[in-house]
This record gives C-alpha cells, structure tokens and sequence, in this order.
C-alpha cells in the first residue's frame, strides 16, 4: 500500500510540475493552464474521494453488527453504490449549469454532514441513509470535474488536464480504506473513521469554495 501511494504522490508531483507546458499549442478562445486552480481541484478530488471512497470500502462493515442480519450489510453496499451512480448523472448534468464548482461544494457539505451524523448517533437507518448520501457526494464529483476542468482549460485539454488531476482518486484510493481500517481497529468501532472521512469531506466543500472564477467559460456543448 506504501509502494502504491507513492508512486500516486509522485505522479501527482510530475502531473503539476508539467502543467504550465500542457498549453505549448495555442487553441483559440482558450486561455493558457491555470496551475492553481489545478492544485485547489487536486486536493479536492483528493479529500471528497477520501471520504466517498471510505464510504465505499467500508459500507457492509459500517452494518456488519451480530445483532443485524446479513441482509444490512448487503443494504450498506447497495445504498452507497446507488448514491454513486445517482451522483454521477447528476454531477455530469450540472456541469452545464453555471458555477458547478459551488454545487460539488454543497454536496461535499451534505456529505461531511451525513457522515458527522453516522459517526454521532448511528442506527441502521440512518446509517443507510448517510451512506446514500455520501455516495451521492463522491459521485457527483465524479461527473462533474470533467466539466469545470473544460470552464478552466477549455474542452480541448480536458483529457490532459483531467488525467494528471485523476491522480488525486489514486492517492485517496489507496488513503481512505487503509486510514479507515486503522482507525477501526485502533478504536474497535467506526466513530473516528467517520470523523475524519466527515472532516475530509468538509476540506473539499471549503476547498472548492475557494476556487476563482474561471478565465473562459467554454462551451461544453457540441453543435
């Protein structure tokens, strides 16, 4: 696990430092790469996949209790992967929307809250309920990122864009099921892994929050 995260931490290193080339070509009515945005959005990405990655590893954990039947656990995976697909449709159509940077942020705040809720008063239900939220969290981000990556840099640099920022989902991929299993047994229950996936979830709200406007609005749409 070590090994993967970091070679994940040195890619995304290299990703940044060869941003500032990615605009060798000039594309008309695009501006040049905007490395901080870039880094606002990786840590971002890095913080809500944390949380929405947790969130998945550990969902049938999360209602494993003896005194539940096998039927919760199954619940668990089912409602979180729901909420990842929804999240996803969703964040993919917001992006025609304007500021979909701002409703990535609401959501990341729904999510942090839903899990600060999990982690305080637990319960089945509600537990079903924070995690469909959540994965509604993380897969809005999903679908939505490639398109405020088009706002920054224009449709044609998505794909170079958006790969070197994808190395934040390897980071908190390899991040947020371990930390989650450790704080687990370091505790025997779930409350600080949903404390800090809740903290991680807030960081990205915050973090997108602090994004500038975009320089060029580029349509997203094809005629």
């Amino acid at each position: 696990a070590w090994l993967v995260l970091a070679i994940a931490l040195v890619g995304a290193l290299l990703a940044h430092s060869g941003l500032a080339r990615l605009g060798g070509g000039k594309i008309e009515g695009v501006g040049p790469p905007q490395p901080w945005p870039f880094t606002l959005l990786w840590l971002a990405m890095a913080l809500g996949s944390f949380a929405g990655v947790f969130a998945l590893g550990h969902a049938a954990g999360l209602l494993a209790a003896p005194d539940l039947g096998a039927i919760w656990a199954s619940a668990a995976v089912g409602m979180v992967t729901l909420g990842n697909a929804l999240g996803r449709v969703l964040g993919g159509w917001s992006g025609e929307c304007s500021a979909p940077q701002r409703r990535v942020a609401l959501l990341q705040a729904g999510a942090a809250a839903a899990l600060a809720a999990m982690a305080a008063l637990g319960g089945p239900i509600l537990l079903l309920l924070g995690l469909l939220i959540s994965g509604v969290g993380y897969g809005w981000m999903a679908g939505a990122f490639p398109m405020i990556v088009a706002r920054y840099w224009g449709v044609e640099r998505v794909g170079l864009i958006y790969g070197r920022l994808f190395t934040a989902w390897g980071c908190a991929a390899v991040l947020g099921p371990w930390i989650g299993g450790f704080l687990f047994d370091l505790t025997g229950d779930y409350r600080g892994a949903l404390s800090a996936a809740a903290a991680a979830a807030l960081a990205a709200c915050v973090t997108m929050l602090l994004l500038p406007a975009p320089e060029q609005h580029t349509s997203i749409r094809t005629t």
